[in-house]
């Protein structure tokens, strides 16, 4: 059930990435990115993936940001909080669609359990190769077999690698020891939604049974720092955030991240 909802989720994800969401949520979503709250999402760098539009790769935009993200401290419960009731409040019109008659807040406990596992999967990093970011990695050989991935792109290959169809990646091998370990840590944290139905089937069936064999890689490293970034410390913005058109993507993906969580 959590498998066939968050492919429909990603499936309006992309669809909400073409059209602009409503002025009350773009507002939310700018005063909440330059919060003292949000400073450990790394927000300002997380912008500058989407200001990209569809005119370049996402590969070293998004290398930026997570670095960064990692180099911070981790959200605190209370940072999410914050953050979710936030949005949820201030862009109810926008999320109803997806979210239905959910309170304001009511995502807060799924995001806040989730949260933890999916820092620690986009931290992970390659020992051997120079502590390059996995997700990076696998990014990068996407690319190489696909062409320019623009956030277009990505939000069809990443719904199409976690169905199985694997056929539009050009014979790119995704099945490496920094995807496996990426796949251990969920599966680890999550068995019931991440070791058995489809998506352990999937991952199985494209890679191989040693590669669901919880065995870790000693060169596949955690980078994420240990540290808890205050919420109430003080934080530079860099100056007031304009709302422009091109922002419209990153309000609309930061909305699926919200739905997908639920």
């Amino acid at each position: 059930m959590f498998f066939t909802r968050s492919l429909l989720i990603a499936s309006v994800i992309g669809s909400a990435l073409a059209l602009s969401v409503s002025t009350q949520c773009q507002n939310t979503i700018i005063a909440v990115a330059a919060s003292p709250r949000s400073e450990c999402l790394n927000p300002s760098d997380l912008l500058q993936v989407f200001l990209l539009g569809n005119s370049g790769s996402v590969v070293t935009p998004v290398d930026t940001w997570l670095k960064g993200l990692c180099a911070r401290g981790s959200c605190s419960n209370d940072d999410i909080a914050s953050i979710v009731t936030n949005v949820t409040t201030g862009c109810a019109t926008d999320l109803q669609p997806v979210l239905g008659n959910a309170q304001p807040g009511a995502l807060t406990p799924l995001v806040q359990e989730f949260y933890p596992t999916v820092r620690k999967g986009v931290c992970l990093a390659d020992a051997s190769k120079n502590k390059q970011l996995c997700i990076t990695q696998t990014l990068s050989t996407i690319e190489r077999a696909t062409g320019t991935l623009t956030i277009d792109k990505l939000l069809q290959v990443v719904p199409a690698i976690i169905d199985g169809e694997t056929s539009s990646l050009n014979g790119a091998n995704i099945c490496t020891p920094c995807v496996k370990q990426i796949y251990n840590v969920f599966k680890n944290d999550f068995p019931a939604i991440f070791g058995q139905g489809n998506i352990a089937s999937n991952v199985q069936a494209n890679c191989g049974a040693s590669f669901v064999d919880g065995v870790s890689d000693p060169n596949i490293v955690q980078t994420a720092s240990s540290k808890t970034t205050s919420g109430n410390s003080n934080s530079n913005t860099g100056g007031s955030v304009q709302t422009t058109g091109q922002q419209a993507p990153l309000l609309a993906f930061l909305l699926g991240l919200l739905a997908l969580a639920a």
